[in-house]
C-alpha cells in the first residue's frame, strides 16, 4: 500500500462529563471537569505520552468509561504508531495479553461514534485511520467500521485533504469495499477541491479506489 500521512492532531482539552453522561457531550477547559471523573486533559496527556503498547492500553483500560471522541482519536493514533513495528504481530489484538482491552476500546469507540453530538470529521478520520493501521478489518471488527462509515459519510465534505486521503486509505485497507456513500463523498470532494490535494494525498486516494475496484476517472482526471 502507498505511503500515507500521519493522523492530524486534535484539541486535547475537550471536556468529558462524569460517568453515566452521554459520550462526547460538552466542551470545557482542562481545569473544569466533573467532580466524579478525571481531568479530560490528563486523560489525553496520559494517552499521548504513552511510550509502549502496554502503556497506552493500560491507560485506555484505566479511563475506559470516560473516553470521549478526543480521547479515542488520540488513543487510536498513538496505538497505531506504537504497534506499527516489525516485531508486532498483525493479529496482536487476538493475543491474550491485549484482546480484552482491544475489544473494550473498540466497543467504546463504536458507542461514542454512534452517540456523540460533538464528534467531527477530524476525529472520525483519525479513529478509522488508527484502526486500519492497527490491523483491524471489517472481518475482525465489522461493527466498528459500520458505525464509522455511517458517521463519516455525511462529514467527508468537512475533511481536510489529508483526512479524506486517510479515510479512503483506511477503508480500503480494512477491506470495507461496500461503503459507496463514503467513497462517493470522497470522489465528490476530490472533484470539487482537486487543487487542495497534494500529489501524495491524490495517490493515496487513487490507490484506495483501485484497491476496492472503483473507477472514478472523472474525479481524478
Amino acid at each position: 500500500s502507498p505511503t500515507h500521512a500521519q493522523s492530524t492532531d486534535t484539541d486535547d482539552m475537550a471536556h468529558y462529563p462524569g460517568r453515566g453522561a452521554s459520550p462526547g457531550r460538552g466542551r470545557g477547559r482542562g481545569g473544569r471537569h466533573a467532580t466524579n471523573g478525571p481531568s479530560p486533559a490528563l486523560i489525553t496527556a496520559n494517552i499521548k505520552n504513552s511510550k509502549t503498547m502496554d502503556e497506552v492500553l493500560t491507560n485506555a483500560r484505566k479511563f475506559m468509561t470516560f473516553l470521549n471522541h478526543i480521547h479515542l482519536s488520540a488513543f487510536w493514533n498513538t496505538l497505531s504508531r506504537l504497534c506499527s513495528t516489525a516485531s508486532t504481530s498483525k493479529s496482536w489484538f487476538l493475543d491474550d495479553a491485549y484482546s480484552s482491552t482491544a475489544s473494550a476500546a473498540t466497543a467504546r469507540t463504536t458507542l461514542v461514534v454512534t452517540t456523540s453530538d460533538d464528534i467531527g470529521a477530524r476525529e472520525l478520520a483519525n479513529i478509522v485511520h488508527g484502526l486500519a493501521k492497527c490491523g483491524f478489518t471489517t472481518h475482525t471488527h465489522g461493527e466498528a467500521f459500520e458505525a464509522l462509515a455511517k458517521a463519516i459519510a455525511p462529514r467527508v465534505e468537512a475533511c481536510a485533504p489529508q483526512e479524506a486521503a486517510n479515510v479512503a486509505w483506511a477503508f480500503a485497507k480494512a477491506e470495507r469495499v461496500h461503503d459507496d456513500a463514503v467513497f462517493d463523498a470522497i470522489a465528490r470532494l476530490v472533484k470539487s477541491r482537486a487543487d487542495a490535494f497534494n500529489a501524495q494525498e491524490l495517490a493515496n486516494v487513487m490507490w484506495a479506489f483501485a484497491t476496492i475496484g472503483r473507477n472514478d476517472d472523472e474525479a481524478f482526471a
